[in-house]
């Protein structure tokens, strides 16, 4: 029989909480005082490291390892039936979503344990609360938020793919047709995405191993994939996985980019690593002024790329250095 003290304790303990998120809630629907990235961090410092803390000070000064199992038990299945109701909700209805997830399971669940819970459970099970709640607390530092965190990053990739994948075209990208124009990209990148965007526009991801890829071990050696059919009296293999400069090649289409088809073929190219090194090198950290001289030590495919970054500052003289005379003969 519950009395009405017993009802004013779980009131006291609810109204303030249940109020407390309304406030926080208009604040970013309604009044816009807080954004969503910044509620999102304040939910992260609070699952990383608020939580564990007083849930380690709860632990600290009880024994946790006299565990009434039949309560621990009950407990669970509540937690579990409310994820699974909230993730079918998720899924089935557009009303859902990861976010509502999140924010539902942890008022339904998490709070209640950490925040009104001894309130809660003083009303129902008197001297025993406080070893109560240090039995529930164990298990929701391992389990319950755990999952969690791993809600929030799993929130976090989604908002990065839609950023980077906008509307219904990212799907499109991946087509590759017979007689399109394509280049050849690297075949070392362990991993092949797919994406595609539905009608609500959500972003559906396929991660898949690329089959070109090879170990390290491999790749260091000088037989880098393995080699196609020749009539010649050896091999051929791949150079780097891209055969850039072949007429004729066999890659996965994983392994090509379509090109426009109004770009002129005369000029379009691979633009690797060294450019954007020595390029950026030269404007972004050494910053010559205009009519300077510049000195560049080595001239690869960086050094001739901090060449080009110093004749875009506007450098009066661009002196090059190198060992081998080979690369002024062909300069």
């Amino acid at each position: 029989m519950i009395t009405g003290s017993e009802f004013y304790k779980v009131m006291c303990a609810m109204a303030p909480l249940y109020f407390a998120m309304f406030v926080a809630y208009g604040s970013v629907k309604w009044w816009k005082i807080f954004t969503a990235e910044q509620c999102s961090g304040i939910n992260r410092f609070v699952s990383v490291f608020a939580v564990p803390i007083l849930s380690f000070h709860f632990i600290s000064q009880n024994n946790p390892y006299k565990m009434d199992m039949m309560f621990i038990i009950a407990d669970t299945l509540s937690k579990v039936m409310v994820f699974v109701l909230l993730s079918l909700w998720a899924i089935l209805f557009k009303s859902g979503g990861l976010d509502w997830l999140i924010t539902l399971f942890s008022v339904a669940t998490l709070p209640n344990t950490l925040v009104m819970g001894i309130p809660l459970l003083q009303a129902m099970y008197g001297e025993y609360t406080q070893n109560l709640m240090v039995q529930l607390v164990v298990l929701q530092c391992i389990i319950w938020y755990t999952l969690l965190l791993f809600l929030f990053e799993l929130r976090a990739a989604r908002l990065l793919i839609r950023t980077e994948f906008p509307g219904q075209a990212a799907g499109a990208i991946t087509r590759i047709q017979v007689d399109d124009d394509v280049i050849s990209l690297d075949g070392m990148d362990p991993l092949r995405t797919e994406t595609e965007t539905d009608i609500n526009g959500r972003v559906r991801l396929r991660i898949r191993r690329s089959i070109s890829s090879v170990p390290d071990s491999v790749v260091s050696s000088s037989l880098c994939l393995t080699p196609r059919a020749s009539n010649l009296s050896k091999p051929i293999h791949h150079f780097l996985g891209t055969s850039t400069f072949s007429e004729y090649t066999v890659v996965h289409s994983g392994q090509v980019a379509k090109i426009n088809p109004e770009a002129p073929l005369d000029k379009v190219c691979i633009v690797s690593c060294g450019l954007s090194t020595g390029l950026g090198a030269t404007l972004n950290v050494a910053k010559p002024k205009k009519g300077q001289s510049v000195a560049i030590f080595g001239l690869g495919a960086v050094g001739l790329a901090a060449a080009e970054g110093a004749r875009i500052a506007g450098a009066g003289r661009i002196i090059g250095v190198d060992l081998n005379p080979k690369r002024f003969e062909e300069g």
